[in-house]
């Protein structure tokens, strides 16, 4: 089950019911993220296991009950969504990030129209693995992307990229730092200021 608590000062308060509507497999296939929107309320990304396949949903708690943002899932294919993470936006818009068959991809709910939209590209870059923040409305990536094999293990270059609003895309910031590892994560910070901070593992 999908839970959220909050902490009450003396007690762990659940919040709402259980977010998934159908249990999961195995215990890695429950994936949650939490971020906490203008208005303070919860928003939770996760996935939930549907004929064999990882689908991705974010539901937001609004009067006590946890609300499906969107009428469907947010997989773009039939393939299985992995590592989600998410964000709030500008005018409190949640925005998601993930990856599909290897592909990054990032969508952004409309809260007047309740449906999702592409940022950019359908597909930003090539990783199983993202992470995201914002600063001022603009979301960041950080991800490790495969550049290379060497004997057993996988050479990434971890890289970050900016959403530019007016073009639509996601100009990347060339980046030399290198890790060896078969595990590619990375995790980025803004401050107001606008330097990036990026944190990763290297071998």
């Amino acid at each position: 089950r999908v839970l959220v608590k909050r902490w009450s000062g003396s007690a762990w308060v659940q919040m709402g019911a259980q977010l998934n509507t159908t249990p999961a497999t195995t215990v890695a296939f429950i994936i949650t993220r939490i971020a906490i929107d203008g208005g303070d309320r919860p928003v939770v990304s996760y996935l939930q296991v549907e004929g064999g396949i990882n689908k991705l949903y974010v539901r937001r708690l609004e009067g006590g009950q946890w609300v499906l943002l969107g009428s469907a899932a947010l997989n773009v294919t039939t393939g299985n969504a992995q590592n989600p993470v998410v964000a709030i936006g500008d005018n409190d818009r949640p925005i998601v990030a993930w990856s599909e068959n290897n592909q990054i991809r990032v969508k952004r709910y409309d809260n007047a129209a309740g449906a999702w939209s592409t940022l950019g590209p359908a597909t930003v870059a090539f990783s199983a693995q993202v992470a995201m923040a914002t600063q001022g409305g603009v979301p960041y990536l950080a991800w490790g992307e495969f550049t290379s094999q060497s004997g057993n293990a996988s050479n990434f270059t971890v890289t970050a990229a900016s959403y530019d609003e007016a073009t639509q895309a996601w100009p990347q910031l060339v980046s030399d730092f290198r890790s060896q590892t078969n595990v590619p994560n990375a995790s980025i910070a803004v401050p107001a200021a606008g330097e990036l901070y990026v944190v990763h593992g290297q071998l």
